[in-house]
């Protein structure tokens, strides 16, 4: 085989890892939230196998009128002795940047929203994301005459002397 052949062909190959290596890392996390919950109704008794619409919004602070919400979206929940567990953004995606403080307010049929509203803290994709906003990976690739006398990760050469 040539060497110019030899050239293109390792030179396709990198490419082709590299390829898939930018594009495995920048795999999209999910566009939603789990929120589990108790209701009770007016007694303080639960709420029992009876479905009810909630009105779940995103909010930046804490006091914001219901029209400035970031974010909303309704869903039938069927709570068993009180409890419910809904995943939210499955209708609506969650599409906003969380790089700020965000509340959660809740909303059961035409009742007015509960207050106070949630905190919203940081869940499991959020730390492996911060790792990944923060990561500095470089490749390098070189045509070289030698090979190096201390390889680095993340160094790829191709020798033209061959």
């Amino acid at each position: 085989m040539k060497p110019i052949t030899k050239l293109i062909a390792l030179t396709f190959l990198v490419c082709s890892i590299v390829g898939v290596l930018c594009t495995t890392s920048y795999a999209e996390i999910p566009h939603q939230i789990t929120y589990q919950g108790k209701l009770v109704d007016r007694s303080g008794s639960p709420i029992d196998q009876q479905a009810v619409s909630v009105t779940f919004r995103i909010y930046d602070s804490l006091t914001k009128p219901i029209e400035q919400a970031l974010w909303s979206e309704s869903q039938s929940v069927t709570p068993k002795k009180g409890m419910f567990n809904v995943i939210l953004g499955q209708t609506t995606p969650i599409n906003l940047a969380f790089d700020a403080q965000y509340y959660l307010g809740l909303q059961v049929g035409t009742d007015p929203e509960m207050t106070p509203r949630l905190k919203l803290a940081s869940v499991g994709y959020a730390f492996r994301a911060e790792n990944a906003e923060t990561a500095q990976k470089t490749i390098t690739i070189e045509t070289r005459t030698s090979d190096p006398s201390s390889p680095t990760t993340g160094q790829v050469w191709f020798r033209t002397d061959l």
